[in-house]
């Protein structure tokens, strides 16, 4: 689970929001110097995750999440840069009613979301 594999999905998790959401989440969890070499990987990251949802094959991987809205969370165990931080959604060139939200928080607040207490070494 990491930017420097874009090929794999690092966790899908159904939010405990009233909305019913499913979260595709990316963990930013590699030590990357380069704030420009870590955008970049995040992009692409982001890149295979739209063409999930929009493909369907999210769907098709667990029909449970047939007709939830999907959010992807990007989960920094650094301090995001201010390029992530800016990121608010994706959008599909060639189905442009397939608009997905990006949250990029810590993972504090990933684990504060279902209630977790904070992660500790």
């Amino acid at each position: 689970m990491a930017l420097s594999d874009p090929t794999n999905l690092d966790m899908a998790v159904h939010l405990p929001e009233e909305d019913g959401r499913l979260a595709l989440v990316i963990f930013d969890a590699e030590p990357i110097a380069d704030p420009a070499e870590r955008e970049r990987l995040l992009h692409r990251k982001l890149a295979v995750y739209l063409k999930m949802i929009a493909s369907g094959a999210v769907e098709k991987f667990d029909s449970r999440v047939a007709g939830k809205r999907a959010v992807v969370q990007v989960v920094c165990s650094y301090a995001p840069t201010q390029h992530m931080l800016n990121i608010e959604a994706l959008r599909d060139r060639q189905d442009k009613s397939v608009v997905v939200p990006v949250e990029v928080m810590s993972l504090q607040d990933f684990r504060a979301q279902f209630g977790l207490p904070p992660d500790t070494p």
